[in-house]
């Protein structure tokens, strides 16, 4: 031992390793007086009675979920213990495997819209041209714009509107009045 040979030979002579199991064991000793205190997560649990309770109780709702699993209750117990449930799961999986394949190879328009950059070009071109369209009409160019936007425009065409309704009406009710006709020969 005194030789140095051994574990116990290491710590009676090595003053290195005396010294690293001095600090070993002070830190052992606070961490046991922090617990005893009532600090960490284990100086709780071992000193304040309702933080114990709670995990005995997240403890028993996780026992109680195992069981359900178990039992093939809720959808990870169906996955687990129904094999219809599992082959369903896994022909939907199939099913957006193939779906993702497809738009990775461009099939259809969904795929092309995601592969094929001169269509998606068109669209962003004709989305920007709709934008400035909307931007004009509310600004009040146009027609259109000056339709929607200029009030006393909408009620004279209003008025009109009502106006060739009533003569429509009148019309309908009196042709001969405004119809005349003249036969004349020379």
């Amino acid at each position: 031992m005194r030789a140095g040979r051994g574990t116990l030979g290491q710590i009676v002579t090595n003053d290195q390793l005396y010294r690293e199991l001095q600090r070993l064991a002070a830190t052992a000793n606070e961490v046991t007086r922090g617990v005893r205190q009532g600090r960490g997560s284990v100086g709780r649990l071992l000193n304040d009675p309702a933080a114990a309770q709670a995990l005995e109780g997240s403890l028993k709702n996780l026992e109680a979920m195992t069981r359900q699993i178990n039992a093939g209750q809720g959808s990870i117990g169906r996955l687990l213990k129904d094999d219809a449930f599992s082959r369903s799961l896994s022909g939907a999986t199939s099913n957006l495997e193939t779906l993702t394949a497809r738009l990775n190879r461009g099939e259809g328009s969904a795929g092309k819209f995601v592969t094929d950059a001169a269509l998606y070009n068109r669209f962003n071109e004709l989305t920007g041209r709709i934008d400035q369209l909307i931007n004009r009409l509310n600004d009040g160019q146009g027609s259109a714009g000056q339709f929607l936007n200029n009030k006393e425009l909408y009620d004279n065409m209003n008025r009109t509107v009502t106006d060739v309704r009533a003569l429509i009406l009148a019309i309908q009710k009196d042709p001969k009045k405004f119809l005349n006709v003249r036969v004349s020969i020379w």
